[in-house]
């Protein structure tokens, strides 16, 4: 599977709530710091994630 695949099959994933399926594109010992959130594990990250869920909207892909 492309490398671009992978990531638009997370972005989808993601972006419609389902994180448990956008976990699965993401390997154990991944590591976010964003403005929002800091996060050294995938639990946190993903508790994290599903507190934003209500006020994202989306994603729109501007160039891959």
């Amino acid at each position: 599977m492309s490398s671009a695949k992978v990531v638009n099959q997370y972005l989808d994933a993601f972006y419609s709530g389902d994180f448990v399926v956008a976990r699965t594109f993401v390997a154990d010992n991944f590591h976010f710091k964003g403005p929002f959130v800091k996060a050294s594990s995938l639990d946190s990250y993903f508790s994290s994630a599903a507190r934003l869920a209500p006020i994202v909207k989306g994603h729109h892909l501007v160039r891959q």
